[in-house]
């Protein structure tokens, strides 16, 4: 289990290079930024990432910006969201 912020998602279909309707799923979370900066490489702050989800259901009632339990499926895919319970 992972603890992340939860800000948003996106699901619905789409026409692939086959001309079949395909399916997608995503959840947007904030995370911090990776690497060493360098001449080449500046960062700061936080960013939005997409992590692919199993379907829609997995953020049912839960809100954006909302702190989150997630749990990924053996393709890293989000198959799990609980809500981080307040202390």
């Amino acid at each position: 289990m992972e603890e992340m912020i939860f800000v948003g998602w996106q699901y619905g279909q789409f026409e692939n290079d086959n001309g079949k309707m395909q399916d997608y799923c995503n959840g947007f979370f904030i995370a911090g930024f990776a690497g060493e900066e360098n001449a080449d490489y500046h960062f700061g702050g936080q960013k939005a990432v997409k992590k692919k989800c199993v379907k829609p259901e997995v953020w049912a009632g839960i809100t954006p910006n909302s702190k989150v339990y997630v749990m990924f499926d053996s393709y890293g895919r989000v198959s799990r969201m609980e809500p981080v319970k307040k202390a």
